[in-house]
């Protein structure tokens, strides 16, 4: 994964970075395209977007997927998600994890939070933004 990270917001691509704020501007220390860092080496896996460094209080991570929205698409992200925390675990210290796991539509959203879909979500540690993130 070395080379992958870029500053700030830079390795989300283009029509994802307008779904992502950082408020202060300074916030985002740096990113990594997972998905396209990861799709030549496990071209068949689910993969999960991104992971963005945060500067609040401590420096923290935040996992970013930006995705259709809708029940049919729970499962997927969490098979991501599962994805992604093996890969991560290779690169991250012992004392450094994932602080939020979050799902940015990138479209209308098509899943109500009475759902059975929902909760299961919630469950997995997913945290649904609507169509738009502003972080930290």
């Amino acid at each position: 994964m070395q080379g992958a990270v870029q500053p700030g917001l830079k390795a989300l691509q283009k029509r994802d970075r307008k779904k992502v704020q950082a408020q202060p501007a300074d916030c985002v220390s740096d990113s990594v395209a997972l998905d396209e860092t990861y799709t030549r080496e496990q071209p068949n896996e689910s993969r999960w977007d991104y992971v963005v460094g945060v500067k609040e209080g401590e420096h923290s991570l935040v996992a970013i997927e930006v995705h259709p929205v809708t029940a049919g698409e729970v499962r997927s992200l969490i098979k991501k998600k599962a994805w992604a925390k093996k890969v991560m675990s290779r690169h991250l210290v012992h004392d450094k994890h994932i602080k939020r796991w979050v799902w940015v539509a990138s479209g209308e959203v098509g899943l109500t939070k009475t759902s059975s879909e929902f909760r299961r979500l919630a469950t997995a540690g997913i945290e649904l933004a609507g169509r738009e993130l502003t972080l930290p």
